[in-house]
């Protein structure tokens, strides 16, 4: 597709291929529509998958329960992580919250929810 633009537009110059209304390398018509069919079914049969989707939601909801407690209790944070949210502005205190969320690996933020959430823990 590409050799077949470069022989019709023959470009000599960068100029001349900033000059054309279209891109120069591209997909032809038939690999944009497989392209598209391709991740039409990647989209529905991978990505949005039932089982990928309740992963989502479960890390979502790890997400959000964190932020929750951490936000009503500065205490849960680590001490240097605490002494950063409450010295800045109330504005800022969530933005901080959110920032050592987001520093988290998956298996941290998880050892964390399991550690804060479950009720069972300590009891048996």
């Amino acid at each position: 597709e590409t050799r077949r633009r470069m022989e019709k537009l023959k470009p000599q110059t960068a100029d001349d291929v900033r000059a054309l209304d279209g891109p120069l390398v591209a997909f032809s018509a038939q690999m944009r529509e497989n392209v598209r069919r391709l991740q039409s079914f990647l989209t529905a049969r991978v990505y949005r998958h039932e089982r990928v989707m309740e992963r989502m939601r479960r890390a979502r909801r790890i997400l959000e329960d964190l932020f929750t407690a951490y936000v009503n209790d500065p205490g849960l944070l680590p001490d240097d992580w605490r002494r950063r949210a409450l010295a800045a502005e109330e504005a800022r205190f969530e933005r901080q919250v959110c920032d050592f969320i987001a520093g988290m690996t998956d298996t941290y933020a998880i050892r964390q929810h399991k550690r804060l959430f479950d009720l069972d823990a300590g009891l048996g």
